[in-house]
């Protein structure tokens, strides 16, 4: 095999980023590449982004880390390193192929796949690189390995398997171009242009066509465990929670997607066409669109764990208020005080949370400590009203209460406790209402008061 390394140098050259590699390294961090050399990480949960200055004009096709510290990128004609949590990367190959796709097993055993059927393998941390008998000239776009031994790669019209780390390959062709391709154990799914979707339940050893009700091309997949998986796509992105047995597009916006991550069931991450970056916190239900300071196309988006694990917390609120703070990620143990502001009409009654360190109960504000995944959720009551407001001048929308009246008098009456009081500021009220259910006073304030039609 064709040996490709430097010779007379360890690194070609060396890339120093405005990353905190102490920062990357205790928290979460999320990688995306893309278009004329891009690269961007963000260290709070994706919310804000860093562009690392450009190594080369090139385009940056993929990204992987096995390890907190390891990361490797792969493009057009390079393959560049990071040994200290992207804090500085080192260019680790320059060669005349295209690399989409890069995937590593440990810090020092991985692939890269792309253009003429290249295949590529280090097993020394990128030192050298073998160039790996692939059996065809079609274009490569994706490479997943399982374990040391056990990956597949895709690309046009093909889908390659190996048992033994890649020394040989076994061929499928399919009358398509697949852009991804993932495994939970034996199951297995690729994504290809024109909504193309196959799948696998044997490792990859048949493959049966399942293809999305689009036209559109389909690019990333992801799954955080056997059940739940998204897909990217032009403008669109799909959501399962049954392991693909159904489909749902959660996203009909202006960007054509190219890859998907999910750090767990809840928050993910995609990126696409002219720099766009989505969020989601929902599992992929709605997304919300971060700045990333790029007009680039990205290609792809990777999530690296830190050694200090980051939770999600999910506020809701019943009828009747607000929560706060805001749905967001907390590294574990954080303490955060949350609280509830009933509406006007209605009272706090109390807290429901779900997850470890969450808290249920009455007092507001409350503290809880992520300790995991939590969900609180505040509950309001309806306060009954002894006395109701009316007034014919206010805005609509009232409740009753003095500072938002509502304005009829069979509102008020309808509202209001038995044996009540319906305060009705002067005006007309030209109406006529049932009869009263219940005992109550119509008490007239600040003038004449005239019902009736």
């Amino acid at each position: 095999m064709r040996r490709l390394s430097r010779p007379g140098a360890l690194l070609l050259a060396v890339l120093v980023s405005s990353a905190n590699p102490a920062q990357a390294r205790q928290t979460d961090a999320i990688w995306a590449v893309g278009g004329t050399g891009t690269i961007l990480n963000s260290v709070d949960d994706g919310l804000t982004w860093t562009a690392i200055p450009p190594f080369t004009s090139q385009a940056l096709n993929d990204v992987d880390f096995p390890t907190q510290e390891t990361g490797y990128i792969v493009g057009s004609g390079t393959a560049l390193k990071t040994t200290d949590g992207g804090a500085n990367w080192s260019q680790v190959l320059s060669t005349g192929y295209v690399l989409h796709a890069v995937a590593f097993v440990s810090a020092t055993r991985g692939w890269a796949v792309g253009t003429t059927g290249t295949i590529l393998r280090t097993t020394d941390g990128g030192g050298t690189w073998s160039t790996l008998v692939s059996g065809t000239n079609f274009t490569l776009r994706d490479v997943f390995f399982a374990n040391a031994s056990t990956g597949w790669v895709v690309g046009t019209n093909v889908i390659l398997k190996t048992s033994n780390g890649g020394a040989s390959w076994s061929a499928q062709y399919f009358g398509q171009v697949l852009n991804q391709v993932h495994f939970e154990g034996n199951a297995g799914l690729a994504v290809g242009n024109t909504g193309g979707l196959l799948r696998s339940s044997n490792g990859g050893a048949t493959w049966s066509s399942d293809p999305l009700p689009t036209s559109f091309n389909l690019t990333g997949i992801h799954f955080v465990d056997g059940s739940r998986g998204w897909i990217s796509g032009d403008h669109e992105m799909y959501r399962t929670t049954d392991a693909g047995a159904s489909w749902t597009d959660t996203y009909d916006g202006g960007a054509s997607l190219a890859d998907v991550v999910f750090r767990n069931a809840s928050v993910g991450w995609a990126v696409g066409s002219t720099g766009t970056i989505l969020r989601s916190s929902s599992g992929g239900v709605s997304w919300s669109s971060r700045t990333s300071g790029t007009n680039a196309p990205l290609h792809a988006v990777i999530h690296v764990p830190g050694s200090t694990p980051v939770y999600s917390l999910t506020m809701t609120a019943e009828t009747g208020g607000n929560v706060n703070p805001p749905n967001g990620s907390y590294a574990a143990g954080t303490q955060v005080s949350i609280s509830a502001t009933p509406l006007p009409g209605f009272s706090f009654s109390g807290w429901t949370g779900s997850g470890s360190g969450s808290y249920t109960g009455m007092s507001n504000p409350a503290v809880i400590v992520m300790n995991g995944p939590i969900t609180q959720t505040g509950r309001f009551t309806a306060t009954p009203l002894v006395i109701v407001y009316v007034d014919a001048n206010a805005p609509p929308g009232g409740n009753g209460s003095a500072s938002a009246p509502v304005r009829t008098v069979s509102q008020g009456a309808a509202l209001v406790t038995s044996g009540g009081i319906v305060s009705i500021a002067s005006g007309s009220y030209d109406e006529t209402f049932a009869p009263l259910d219940k005992p109550l006073t119509l008490k007239a304030t600040g003038g004449t008061v005239v019902i009736g039609k």
